[in-house]
């Protein structure tokens, strides 16, 4: 399918440049790697608000835009980057630029034009003002954590491979979000629209949840070490902060290959509840009772995961 896809894209007549709306973090890694693929003959474009914040684009040999009346001629697939309480303007715009495009035609048949947004929160009813231009509508939301500039800097990697894009709106908005995804080594799934809100809210309770759980974590360590302060040596922060990233990839690596319950170590996967006590005595001391609430809470999951093992494997 990956091949058809790509075939389906740059076929001869039809619309072939895609359009970018936004400037953030999702289109600036979505465009990289989209003119890396090659895959558009029509081009890579992007469309924002401010002249600064094209800059980044332009240097990666992107065609900006601030009119979208001019941006919107010849595209074939349109994906909103934007906040997601900026869709339903950005989409109005953007009707309003399809509809003027329309008007000016040559009469040309050249085929709906696709619009997708990249929010994982909204459904495609955020697209509602695109309904009257015919539009194919859909929603592809990437669950990957993009942050920081590692993306766009040469060497940073590629930030969609294997990564799935929760999927909903249309046929043809989901095949050519599929063709989207496949481009940049990435998967789909589908994900029911009324849903949205869960879907969207499990990948924050992971990804947004894991980096408050890490600086928790980071603050209680750091008070424990006992380092001498000559200007030399690491922070206690900044040592605690090592440790634990190395921590953190060997339980991220024993995720990769296990599920949960198998993945799970330490005093409440053993069993140990006099160090699983101890844990709790000594974050009742801590001045907030927060990271207390939160051991007790986290050790109640984690007993949960050690009792489905344990009727696994008897």
């Amino acid at each position: 399918m990956g091949e058809q896809a790509s075939e389906h894209l740059i076929e001869p007549g039809n619309r072939e440049a895609l359009l970018l709306l936004g400037t953030g973090a999702v289109s600036l890694a979505l465009a990289k790697h989209l003119v890396q693929s090659g895959s558009f003959p029509g081009g890579i474009r992007v469309w924002g608000r401010s002249k600064d914040s094209l800059r980044i684009f332009q240097s990666l040999g992107v065609e900006t835009f601030l009119d979208l009346t001019e941006g919107v001629i010849g595209v074939g697939t349109a994906v909103l980057c934007v906040s997601d309480s900026a869709l339903e303007e950005v989409a109005y715009g953007l009707g309003e630029a399809l509809k003027a495009e329309s008007d000016s035609s040559d009469g040309c048949s050249r085929g709906p034009v696709v619009v997708l947004h990249t929010s994982g929160f909204r459904g495609v009813d955020a697209l509602d003002a695109l309904h009257s231009t015919g539009a194919e509508l859909g929603g592809m939301h990437p669950m990957a954590a993009l942050a920081g500039s590692a993306m766009v800097e040469p060497g940073g990697g590629a930030p969609f491979i294997g990564v799935t894009f929760g999927v909903s709106g249309s046929p043809v908005a989901r095949q050519r979000a599929r063709e989207i995804a496949e481009l940049l080594g990435g998967q789909i799934v589908l994900v029911r629209d009324e849903l949205r809100e869960l879907y969207h809210g499990a990948a924050a309770l992971l990804s947004g949840g894991l980096v408050a759980l890490f600086s928790e974590a980071e603050a209680c360590l750091a008070e424990s070490l006992d380092k001498e302060s000559d200007g030399q040596s690491p922070s206690s922060q900044d040592e605690a902060r090592r440790i634990l990233r190395s921590l953190l990839a060997s339980t991220t690596s024993n995720l990769l290959e296990l599920p949960p319950d198998q993945a799970l170590t330490g005093p409440v996967s053993r069993g140990d509840s006099a160090v699983v006590d101890g844990h709790a005595r000594a974050f009742a001391g801590l001045p907030s009772p927060r990271t207390k609430d939160l051991y007790e809470l986290l050790t109640t999951i984690m007993r949960e995961l050690t009792a489905k093992r344990d009727r696994r494997d008897p």
